[in-house]
């Protein structure tokens, strides 16, 4: 309970916790960005009042409590029972929910309720793995708890739960293998930037973890095919004025790339449909 404590002060420091707030309310269509400051903050106050009262049904004197609070309390209070929400939709089982919760304390609450559902799946796969035993952890490197991905999941904000999305879990194995997701969970400032994207000093510590073609793969990934394409575009024209071999061998992989683009599969391969058509159609 005072951790919960802790972590309700900190949220309420927190300005990401009203962005998120905001950007919520804005996808729902309640906000527009047209409002005034005014008229932002009186949308913002009647839908958490909403969100507590669902959330506390049945004690109405908690919640005349955190209603006397200031607002940024306030919506410290709706993050944390956003997050005990989506705990119990993603592990319905009570027994497995509380000891999930007693390893990963208010830290995960939080963070789920800033990130939702999906972010209490990532928890749940984390829990299982350093349970489990496969995440392994680098020489000289302190032991990792769930309550790290909370705490990462809530101090980063956006950016760290985009890039969790982007960078670790398509390569899950990859991570918890090399010990880069202990690291991470350590120190994320090592590996990502502001904006929730690989930065290269993240690069660098991938590759000294789980090797170069690792690394590369992943930041491939994280930054998508458009930059890929551009850094094969420059290796191509390299080679191209160092053997006819390598000039051939880019033009193959840019071909290859290419056919990740349903417009491009359209019009190459419209010769061949005819093989996928038996004789009575031609």
């Amino acid at each position: 309970m005072n951790k919960a404590d802790d972590i309700a002060e900190s949220l309420a420091r927190s300005k990401s916790v009203t962005r998120k707030l905001d950007a919520d309310l804005l996808q729902a269509g309640k906000l527009t960005d047209k409002m005034d400051d005014a008229a932002r903050a009186t949308v913002r106050n009647a839908a958490m009042l909403k969100a507590l009262e669902k959330a506390i049904p049945d004690n109405p004197a908690l919640l005349r409590e955190i209603k006397a609070l200031d607002s940024a309390s306030q919506e410290a209070a709706v993050v944390l029972a956003k997050g005990g929400q989506s705990m119990a939709r993603a592990m319905p089982d009570i027994t497995g929910r509380g000891q999930l919760l007693k390893r990963g304390g208010a830290d995960v609450v939080a963070a789920v309720g800033l990130h939702g559902d999906d972010a209490a799946r990532a928890a749940m796969r984390l829990d299982t793995a350093i349970q489990g035993g496969s995440l392994i952890i680098p020489a000289g490197k302190r032991a990792v708890t769930l309550e790290d991905f909370g705490r990462v999941m809530t101090e980063t904000g956006e950016s760290g739960w985009q890039f969790w999305q982007k960078s670790v879990q398509p390569h899950w194995k990859l991570w918890l293998g090399s010990g880069a997701l202990a690291v991470y969970l350590i120190n994320p400032e090592q590996f990502q930037d502001t904006a929730g994207n690989l930065s290269e000093a993240g690069f660098r510590h991938l590759g000294l973890l789980m090797g170069e073609v690792s690394a590369g793969a992943i930041r491939g990934i994280s930054q998508g095919t458009a930059e890929v394409v551009e850094k094969v575009v420059v290796e191509t024209t390299t080679g191209f004025f160092q053997s006819w071999q390598s000039f051939v061998s880019g033009l193959l992989i840019l071909f290859g790339i290419s056919l990740l683009f349903r417009r491009v599969r359209y019009y190459v391969l419209w010769p061949l449909r005819w093989l996928n058509k038996t004789p009575g159609q031609t």
